[in-house]
């Protein structure tokens, strides 16, 4: 589920929260986490040699992308609207694999990134961005198939009234 049918009534916050976890700005968040991982990583090793502890960090960084927001949900109010969008996200996750799995694409891209730029790429840097983007690429594809075979309002990457993109935050 995108916008309600009538967006009468949603204010601009909810308007952006929601748009946050549609395309593009939910890409360009999973790459800018991606991207970051790998400093992290190595700030809290004290040196840039992340190496394989990269993987189980990277498990903690996606266990994080799903604890946080549910803590968040408990611990602020949040307008009607918006809950009932994530609450479908939610569901959607949950009936389809493909939907959390092509997070990883971006996430990928971000650590790819950051390698290439990050000035000491490793054998484990560029496999771990590789099989990331890779599966994201995969899953998708597998979320498009899916995606298009199921109700509309579903596909919140599609543009219209009821696409959750900057492109109509102004507008009810």
């Amino acid at each position: 589920m995108n916008l309600p049918q009538d967006t009468e009534g949603i204010g601009f916050g909810s308007r952006v929260l929601i748009a946050l976890g549609a395309p593009p700005w939910d890409a360009l968040y999973l790459t800018a986490v991606g991207f970051v991982t790998i400093p992290i990583l190595s700030r809290l090793q004290g040196n840039d040699r992340t190496g394989w502890p990269l993987v189980p960090f990277l498990l903690g960084v996606m266990l994080l992308l799903r604890v946080l927001p549910a803590i968040l949900r408990r611990l602020v109010r949040f307008p009607a609207p918006v809950l009932a969008v994530w609450a479908d996200r939610r569901q959607i996750s949950k009936h389809y694999d493909s939907y959390q799995w092509r997070k990883l694409l971006w996430l990928g891209l971000g650590l790819g990134l950051y390698t290439a730029v990050g000035g000491q790429p490793s054998t484990v840097r560029i496999v771990v961005s590789a099989v990331c983007m890779l599966s994201g690429i995969l899953g998708l594809a597998r979320w498009r198939a899916v995606s298009s075979h199921t109700d509309p309002v579903k596909n919140w990457g599609e543009t219209g009234r009821n696409s959750a993109s900057f492109s109509n935050l102004g507008s009810k």
